[in-house]
């Protein structure tokens, strides 16, 4: 998955306007749709995303810890030390 800088863009929205946000997401990445492309008598037409459903995903999974942490988890984050010290002469 790609690895997105979180917005928090659906933070101040509801806990059900967020799932729907989510299945939706979900149901494009099933579907696997694609930006879209058209070319005809010279004139192009391009579809394209307001946000990858990757990010969308990622954006809702952010949004619905922020609302409920309960339910939906909270974030969990991981430090990595290495104590092997690495001496310049050997």
């Amino acid at each position: 998955m790609p690895d997105y800088p979180l917005q928090r863009l659906f933070f101040d929205c509801t806990e059900a306007d967020v799932l729907a946000i989510r299945d939706k997401a979900i149901a494009l990445i099933k579907e696997g749709k694609t930006i879209m492309r058209f070319t005809a008598a010279g004139k192009e037409a391009e579809k394209a995303w307001a946000l990858p459903p990757q990010q969308m995903l990622m954006e809702a999974r952010a949004a619905l810890r922020h609302i409920d942490p309960a339910t939906y988890g909270r974030r969990v984050r991981k430090t990595y030390a290495s104590f092997r010290r690495q001496y310049p002469y050997s």
